[in-house]
């Protein structure tokens, strides 16, 4: 387990997308290179269309995890059923995923 997770959104833009949001209402992909695009594309689109209108994937490695865009993404996600998502949830939901992998092993 990391002992200290990375929070921050990037700004920058990368050659390989970061993610990708696929609009259910139409079935259109959109691939983003920038973290912080694509959490503001997700924002405003279920402010108009609802949490429940788009899937999100996120593409990490072990070398660049993306806490950050992923706990914010979940917040969000969460947040939309009128619930609180704290970084230690994250972290605890981060460590069973870690645990149960290991144990498939």
């Amino acid at each position: 387990m990391e002992k200290n997770i990375d929070y921050t959104i990037s700004d920058n833009t990368e050659d390989i997308p970061v993610g990708e949001i696929k609009y259910l209402f139409s079935n259109e992909v959109t691939q983003f290179f920038s973290e912080r695009e694509l959490l503001n594309e997700l924002k405003d689109y279920i402010y108009s269309a609802g949490i429940n209108s788009v899937n999100v994937k996120v593409n990490s490695t072990p070398i660049v995890p993306r806490h950050g865009l992923k706990y914010e993404l979940l917040k969000i996600k969460i947040g939309e059923y009128g619930l609180d998502y704290t970084k230690e949830d994250y972290e605890k939901a981060l460590k069973k995923r870690i645990t149960n992998k290991n144990f498939e092993r």
